[in-house]
């Protein structure tokens, strides 16, 4: 993978292609990023885009989540630096021809790592944002938010982010 000219993931021994993303993906990872970061400041958390890979050694995954906030110091899968075992939020920024995969499968398989907390899913074309925090006892809670004018919380870095911040500079598609 390190020498590989295409970015793919591997989940359960399947190796998955990535293809490019779109401007509108694009622009609400970049607006995410801008929008999580002053939240950070003072606190041993980080954020990172979506070159940075994670492993799942429990199911021999490999994936590249649209962003990774790890909190605490990173665990690495070897002195490569581009490997992470200990993400705390993952945020993956849905798209039409990825969402069915990001909801399903990639959701279980991330579920598999002991230090995840939150599991963001961000909508690119419409507003929708998913927060799925997980609970004490293990299960996980789902939480929508689509109303333009309302904010989602990420309790692992007690931040509050508007949508408007999200989607600031994308051309949604309006509600039907």
């Amino acid at each position: 993978e390190r020498k590989a000219v295409e970015k793919t993931e591997l989940h359960e021994g399947l190796l998955i292609t990535m293809t490019g993303a779109s401007i509108k993906h694009n622009q609400v990872v970049s607006n995410l990023i801008i929008s999580i970061g002053p939240h950070l400041k003072g606190k041993s958390c980080s954020v990172y885009p979506s070159d940075l890979r994670v492993h799942i050694p429990i199911n021999n995954s490999f994936t590249y989540p649209d962003l990774t906030i790890v909190c605490g110091k990173p665990e690495l899968l070897d002195n490569q630096f581009d490997t992470i075992l200990n993400p705390s939020v993952i945020i993956e920024v849905l798209s039409p021809s990825t969402e069915n995969y990001d909801r399903g499968n990639k959701f279980f398989i991330y579920q598999q790592i002991h230090s995840l907390k939150e599991y963001i899913l961000v909508n690119s074309v419409k507003s929708m944002v998913q927060v799925i925090t997980k609970k004490e006892d293990g299960l996980w809670k789902f939480e929508t938010i689509t109303d333009p004018e309302a904010s989602f919380f990420i309790k692992t870095i007690t931040a509050e982010i508007s949508l408007q911040e999200v989607y600031d500079k994308v051309d949604l598609l309006m509600a039907s």
